[in-house]
């Protein structure tokens, strides 16, 4: 005779779907923190590149447009921190939402959706800024549009945090 599984309550039910969702939230939160760190250093090792002289058009980027990048990733990298600070306080039960005047609408996964969105704009801009001072006659016209990639890059932070908070960015 078999034994008959024993049935399902609906909390265990409930349960298993908030568990789910926690996993899919930390999955996403890893895969996020990973590919932003691995375009971090990306990038640092470009702007590492382009220092010598002998790197040829790219060392154009170690001119005005330097400061500009820079900027703009410590304030992705900020919004990044600030994130895993609100995820710190809210996982040891900090009333994080008092101390730093949150309305209920910002969470965690809010602050770096935005962080991420922030980072990858960056990174996209000064990968395609890069690219385009190796091969500046691959498109034809993109010298016009090439110096407005640092401006870009570096509203990228402002534009990100003017961003509607009740919807996530993308």
């Amino acid at each position: 005779m078999e034994a008959t599984p024993p049935r399902m309550t609906f909390r265990d039910a409930q349960h298993r779907v908030h568990m789910d969702m926690v996993k899919t939230r930390m999955f996403l939160l890893g895969l996020g923190s990973g590919t932003t760190l691995t375009l971090f250093i990306a990038s640092i090792l470009l702007m590492v590149a382009s220092y010598s002289p002998s790197a040829g058009a790219i060392s154009v980027i170690c001119g005005w447009p330097y400061p500009l990048y820079r900027a703009a990733f410590l304030a992705s990298l900020c919004g990044l921190l600030y994130g895993a600070v609100v995820f710190a306080w809210r996982r040891n039960s900090v009333d994080f939402r008092r101390a730093l005047h949150l309305s209920p609408a910002v969470t965690y996964q809010a602050i770096l959706s935005y962080s991420y969105a922030c980072f990858v704009i960056v990174f996209a801009c000064f990968v395609l800024f890069a690219l385009l001072l190796l091969a500046p006659d691959a498109v034809p016209g993109a010298r016009k549009f090439r110096n407005t990639l640092p401006l870009i890059a570096f509203m990228a932070p402002f534009l990100v945090a003017a961003w509607p908070k009740d919807r996530a960015p993308g």
